[in-house]
C-alpha cells in the first residue's frame, strides 16, 4: 500500500509538472510571436526611413550628380549650394569643382584637390566659420532687440569714462552707425 501511495504521489507530481511545462510553453510561444511582430515592425521602419539628402544636384549634370552622391554618402555637415557653371558655395567659401580624369576635384590655389582631401582639410574650418557667423548674427539680433527701447540710439559703454559708444540713427541718411558720445550728447539725442 505504501508503495502504491508513493507511486500515486509521483504520478500527481509528474502531471503537475507537465501542466506547468505546457503553460510555460504556451507563454513562450506568445513571447515568440510578439518578438516576431516587433522584428517585422523594426524592419518596416528601417525600410521606410530614408535618410534626408544633404545635397540634391541637377539631374543630368554629371558634376552635380557626383558631388551629390559623395556628399550624401559621407554626410558632410557643411551646407553646399550650387551657383552654376561648376561654382558652389561650400559653407561661406566659393569653390570651383570639375571632373578631371573621372574624379571629382576642387580648385585650391593654383591646382586641384580631390574632393575627399578637400573636405577633410576644409570642412572643420567651414563649420567653425558657420558657428561663428551664427553666433554673431544671434548677438546682433539680441543687441537690436535690446536697442529698441530708445528710438534715437542705444548705449553700449560705461558712464565712468564720460564717453559712451552709442548706435545713432541718422534718419535722413538711413544709416545706423556707432559714434562716441558724451553723456550730455546722448541725453540730448534721447529727448
Amino acid at each position: 500500500m505504501l508503495l502504491q501511495d508513493h507511486v500515486y504521489q509521483l504520478d500527481e507530481l509528474v502531471k503537475n509538472r507537465e501542466d506547468d511545462l505546457a503553460m510555460i510553453e504556451g507563454k513562450l510561444e506568445l513571447c515568440n510571436r510578439k518578438i516576431g511582430y516587433l522584428h517585422e515592425k523594426i524592419q518596416e521602419q528601417g525600410k521606410a526611413r530614408v535618410p534626408g539628402k544633404l545635397f540634391v544636384g541637377k539631374k543630368g549634370d554629371m558634376l552635380d550628380e557626383l558631388l551629390g552622391n559623395y556628399i550624401n554618402e559621407t554626410g558632410c555637415p557643411v551646407p553646399i549650394k550650387r551657383l552654376g557653371n561648376g561654382f558652389y558655395m561650400f559653407g561661406a567659401r566659393k569653390i570651383f569643382a570639375k571632373v578631371l580624369n573621372g574624379r571629382l576635384v576642387i580648385r585650391v590655389g593654383g591646382g586641384f584637390m580631390v574632393i575627399e582631401e578637400f573636405i577633410s582639410a576644409y570642412a572643420e574650418q567651414e563649420m567653425r566659420k558657420k558657428k561663428h557667423m551664427d553666433e554673431k548674427a544671434e548677438r546682433a539680433e539680441a543687441e537690436k532687440l535690446a536697442g529698441q527701447g530708445s528710438p534715437r540710439g542705444s548705449m553700449a559703454g560705461t558712464k565712468g569714462n564720460k564717453t559712451i559708444t552709442g548706435s545713432v540713427d541718422h534718419r535722413l541718411g538711413g544709416t545706423l552707425r556707432d559714434r562716441k558720445l558724451t553723456e550730455d550728447q546722448l541725453k540730448r539725442l534721447q529727448k
